[in-house]
């Protein structure tokens, strides 16, 4: 796997007795001399890699040599890259690299880690029936908030509050400035006209810039879809049975109910929403209640199938892309009755 290596430069004060066979060189601290991570931001107990970016240094006859908190792991001619496992969650760590080039001259360079964590939990504003126990979807055009979760953890061990660390927040490598900042742990996108994923990263850091951690999160936006049920006299909606492919009147009439699962509206009677039934591929009128057809026996008519179809449409001009389409087919027996037909809309 190849590793990009964000630069960090951090300076730390080192004591002598680190390396005694180096005292007697030019002891230095070079700005040029930075050392990066892969990953950028590691989390506890995790493999990291330190690498030294020598700016345009020749580096590969220096002799260098590679502590971890004050104990030397590794050392030899042109290593300029080692790897280490970072600490439990607020542990820090300080590495430091101590360069002795040809000249006697030592360059000196650390870093300090202290692992964190984020996660990322999106939430999508879409319509799901009352009582739903799946998650809301993110609809084509749709609009989501993304909530950033750290648990970072100061020198003493004590949880830092999240409305006290900075935000950075970027879409799809872009930063939005706007939405970054001191306290900000909530970021809110809307899907493109261009359908594709989004792509989310944070970086939340502590004021002093000591501790850092990164979370990204990528979210896919569907296509909204209907589900028939039928709407019970007496029960209601028949949430535990959706109707398939096909349905049997077995009585007079019959209310099917059409839900218009994961379009960015809060309600299925929004006036943005239009619902389109069809019967036999002729349309037909549902009343009132836009979302709920009624369909009655025929008279004096022998048993047979009808094709029932909707198309539901958002036609916000910011979500033109939120529709669906249904089909099912209605069996009928033959059955006489005094009066109706098949079929009608809601009375």
């Amino acid at each position: 796997m190849k590793y990009r290596f964000p630069v960090f430069s951090f300076f730390a004060t080192l004591a002598l007795f680190f390396l005694p066979q180096l005292v007697a060189g030019q002891f230095s601290f070079n700005q040029n001399l930075t050392l990066s991570l892969a990953p950028a931001f590691p989390g506890p107990n995790e493999n990291v890699y330190v690498r030294i970016d020598p700016a345009g240094t020749d580096l590969s006859r220096a002799d260098i040599n590679w502590f971890v908190d004050g104990e030397l792991i590794k050392r030899g001619v042109g290593l300029t890259s080692f790897s280490f496992t970072t600490k439990n969650l607020g542990e820090s760590s300080t590495i430091i690299t101590l360069v002795k080039m040809e000249t006697g001259q030592v360059l000196q360079q650390s870093i300090t880690i202290r692992p964190a964590t984020v996660r990322l939990l999106w939430e999508a504003s879409s319509y799901v029936p009352p009582f739903y126990k799946g998650k809301a979807l993110y609809p084509y055009q749709g609009i989501v908030r993304v909530i950033a979760l750290p648990l970072v953890l100061d020198s003493a061990g004590r949880t830092i509050d999240p409305e006290n660390l900075v935000y950075k927040w970027i879409e799809n490598d872009k930063v939005d400035l706007d939405s970054s900042g001191y306290g900000k742990d909530v970021f809110g996108f809307k899907g493109d006209v261009i359908i594709r994923p989004t792509t989310v990263r944070v970086e939340v850091s502590t004021l002093d810039k000591n501790t850092a951690v990164a979370g990204e999160i990528t979210v896919t936006p569907i296509e909204p879809h209907i589900t028939f049920y039928e709407n019970h006299p007496l029960y209601g909606k028949l949430w535990n049975k959706a109707i398939g492919e096909s349905i049997s009147l077995t009585e007079n009439e019959i209310q099917i109910a059409a839900v218009p699962y994961f379009f960015g509206v809060h309600d299925k009677n929004n006036p943005t929403l239009t619902y389109s039934w069809n019967l036999n591929n002729q349309p037909v009128s549902a009343g009132t209640q836009r979302s709920i057809l009624t369909l009655r026996q025929p008279e004096n008519v022998g048993g047979g199938t009808a094709s029932l179809g909707l198309e539901v449409s958002n036609t916000a001009l910011s979500s033109i892309y939120q529709s669906a389409r249904i089909n099912t087919t209605v069996n009928f027996t033959a059955r006489g009755r005094e009066s109706g037909g098949f079929p009608s809309g809601t009375r």
